[in-house]
């Protein structure tokens, strides 16, 4: 007799039919039968919606996290148009955090640099920035470019405009460091060479002159009949100077207190000065000396008129180098002289500033040595024209300026103590992106 036992196989018909699981499967299965009844619709219509959010959310996500992708890009650039001067103070190993920054539209973005080389002149950079699209749903982003900050070669006259130095004027190089007795003429004779730059947005105009150093320009360079010692690199693409890489700084909140101008012992002839409008004019033959230590650290005049000698009392033996920011006018005329005592321009330095309200186009009435004027220090006006002129007269320093024209029998001596800054390059292979933070 035999015994049949139950065949364990599945149905074949089962196989047929795909296994699935929860509730999605439950739907699916009642529209397949309703469907194959007639009395159901479209799988595509029933769950399209669900398929659509889907599709839906990660095209958004795709667009937040590009435009954050932007936003970090864009921070990268503003970083490195806008090197930070904290940047110079880094050791290797340090880090300077430049905060969040919110950009037009609301996204915001975060440089972080930090220095990854192991010491010595060329310093390596490592420039982070991380970027958040705007908004509770907007992306992230994270950049990394490598920077190399090396010494610039030969420094001293930067104008974003037009440069000039009249026939027979000459600009050249020394070291106020450079020896024993600056007290004669600030080391120039002992030490003048010929390691000057010229650096123009525009034009330079130097025929007949002595330029001992070299020149470049973004326009044409005029050296008919002129003795130059270097080379002149006109019509260069990109400009050499950068308008973004020179910022008008803002002005302080308020002017000089008269306090820390007139103490009624630093002074002789007449010098008049209000604290109210930020005017200090010196009078004929007067001798006016400010101290290195200003309760503000650092002056503040609207106007300045030198047709003396203005001077800085420096302390021994470690001076306290001094700024004096000139919002609308500077004036050192009739054979005036400042920074006499000192005869260093590391020691002082004028820069123009932009008031609250002022339009970024805003360019004063400019800083002047006119009439055999004579300086020793260092002048930052990329707003303001500066002119250099009279018989006899000349700067001992560096000048950054929105123009510059050395009139008359004027010359311009780069000290070159002053360093020629820091020039950037960008290690090949451009920025990469890293994780999000």
């Amino acid at each position: 007799m035999h015994q049949y036992q139950s065949d364990s196989r599945p149905d074949p018909a089962s196989l047929a039919r795909p296994r699935t699981c929860g509730s999605l499967s439950r739907a699916r299965r009642q529209g397949e039968a309703l469907h194959e009844s007639g009395g159901g619709v479209p799988d595509l219509e029933r769950f399209g919606p669900w398929l659509s959010g889907d599709e839906h959310r990660a095209s958004r996500a795709l667009r937040e996290s590009s435009l954050a992708l932007y936003a970090a890009e864009s921070g990268l650039r503003a970083t490195l148009g806008s090197w930070p001067a904290g940047v110079n103070a880094l050791n290797p190993g340090d880090s300077l955090n430049l905060g969040w920054i919110t950009m037009t539209g609301q996204a915001k973005y975060r440089a972080i640099i930090h220095r990854v080389d192991n010491g010595g002149a060329t310093k390596i950079y490592a420039v982070m920035v991380q970027a958040l699209g705007a908004g509770p749903l907007g992306g992230r982003s994270g950049l990394t470019q490598m920077v190399i900050g090396a010494p610039a070669a030969g420094a001293g006259f930067v104008t974003l405009g037009d440069f000039g130095l009249n026939t027979g004027n000459t600009a050249d190089s020394y070291n106020s460091t450079g020896c024993g007795t600056p007290a004669t003429d600030g080391c120039y004779t002992e030490t003048r060479d010929s390691s000057v730059s010229i650096v123009a947005g525009t034009t330079v105009d130097v025929h007949g002159a002595y330029v001992y150093g070299s020149i470049k320009a973004a326009g044409t360079i005029n050296t008919a009949g002129t003795v130059l010692t270097g080379s002149a690199t006109p019509n260069m693409s990109p400009s050499p100077v950068v308008a973004a890489n020179y910022p008008t700084p803002a002005c302080p909140a308020a002017y000089s207190p008269y306090s820390d101008v007139i103490t009624g012992t630093n002074y002789t002839g007449t010098v008049t000065y209000t604290a109210t409008d930020g005017q200090l004019v010196l009078g004929s033959g007067s001798h006016l000396i400010l101290s290195d230590t200003p309760s503000t650290g650092y002056y503040y005049f609207d106007l300045l008129k030198v047709p003396a000698a203005l001077d800085i009392a420096f302390s021994s033996p470690t001076p306290h180098p001094v700024t004096i920011y000139v919002h609308d006018k500077m004036v050192v005329s009739s054979s005036g002289i400042v920074n006499n005592l000192s005869k260093s321009p590391g020691n002082l330095k004028i820069s123009t500033c932009l008031q609250v309200g002022d339009a970024a186009s805003f360019s004063g009435h400019g800083i002047s040595l006119t009439g055999g004027g004579i300086g020793y220090f260092q002048v930052y006006a990329p707003n303001q024209d500066v002119v250099v002129g009279g018989s006899g007269g000349g700067l001992w320093g560096s000048i950054v300026g929105l123009t510059i024209d050395a009139t008359g029998s004027a010359n311009l001596h780069y000290d070159k103590a002053l360093g020629g800054g820091t020039a950037l390059a960008w290690l090949s292979g451009g920025w990469a992106e890293t994780q999000p933070f």
